[in-house]
């Protein structure tokens, strides 16, 4: 293993990067990938007034299979849903001599508290939001 491990971190849809997953395994490259999974868009949700549209709701995969489906069958993957199982991970993955890819699934609206406080005051920040109806001159 590398004196130096250089973390991915991808949030919002992975799976626009899954296809680089067979890119890591056909160059031998050994990254340790965590992968934020809370069901959807979550920063279309911080900025939505109805944050639980349907719009930002992802369909449901096993994100942590998506290594072995491109091709990258000797990492170690994980899925985890608490501090504990992410603690084990973290673990194995600082001793693992393979890529690894965890899965962190979290609440649907489990955001950093700052992040709270955006989606609170985002039509303050941007000035009054109204429905594009009411924006068309009559």
């Amino acid at each position: 293993m590398p004196s130096q491990v250089q973390p991915l971190s991808f949030g919002d849809m992975p799976h626009l990067t899954a296809n680089e997953l067979g890119n890591f395994a056909r160059h031998g490259v050994k990254p340790i990938i965590f992968v934020l999974n809370n069901s959807g868009f979550s920063v279309e949700r911080v900025i939505e007034d109805c944050p639980d549209w349907i719009y930002n709701d992802i369909a449901p995969w096993n994100y942590h299979m998506l290594p072995a489906a491109m091709g990258c069958t000797d990492w170690y993957t994980a899925s985890v849903t608490t501090n504990g199982e992410l603690d084990a991970a973290m673990a194995h993955s600082s001793e693992a001599d393979t890529a690894c890819y965890i899965e962190i699934v979290a609440g649907k609206h489990d955001y950093p508290p700052a992040t709270k406080v955006l989606h609170e005051r985002w039509a303050e920040l941007c000035g009054i939001m109204r429905p594009l109806w009411q924006t068309v001159p009559r």
